[in-house]
C-alpha cells in the first residue's frame, strides 16, 4: 500500500488525531471515502464512453499485405539525382535574381519619383 509500512501508518493517524481530532478525522476520512467513489464513476465513464468510441470508429488494420508499392510512399521514393539538384538550383538562383533586379527597380523607381 504506497510503500508505507505500519509504523508510518500509526504515525500518520497519531497527528491526524491530533491536527484534525476525533470527528474532525471521521469527517475527512467520510470526504476522502466521498471523492475516490466520484473519482471511480468519473473513470469508469470515461472508459465507456473510449470504448464506444472505439467499436464506432475500429481502427484500420495495417498488414504487409495491404501495402502495394503504388499507395507506399516510401515504397515509391527516389532520392533526387545530382542533375536534378543543380537544375533546381539554378532555376532558383534565377528566380531569386529576378525577384532581386525587380525589387531593385522598383526602389529605384521610387527614389526618381521622389526626386522628380
Amino acid at each position: 500500500m504506497f510503500g508505507i509500512g505500519m509504523g508510518e501508518l500509526i504515525l500518520i493517524l497519531i497527528v491526524g488525531l491530533v491536527l484534525f481530532g476525533a470527528e474532525g478525522l471521521r469527517d475527512v476520512a467520510r470526504l476522502f471515502g466521498k471523492v475516490m467513489k466520484e473519482f471511480r464513476k468519473a473513470q469508469a465513464s470515461l472508459q465507456e464512453t473510449l470504448d464506444d468510441i472505439d467499436e464506432k470508429n475500429p481502427a484500420p488494420k495495417k498488414s504487409a499485405e495491404s501495402k502495394s508499392p503504388e499507395t507506399d510512399p516510401v515504397a515509391t521514393y527516389q532520392p533526387p539525382t545530382q542533375e536534378s539538384v543543380r537544375a533546381s538550383l539554378e532555376k532558383l538562383s534565377v528566380e531569386n535574381s529576378a525577384v532581386a533586379n525587380q525589387s531593385i527597380n522598383q526602389s529605384q523607381s521610387k527614389e526618381e519619383k521622389n526626386l522628380g
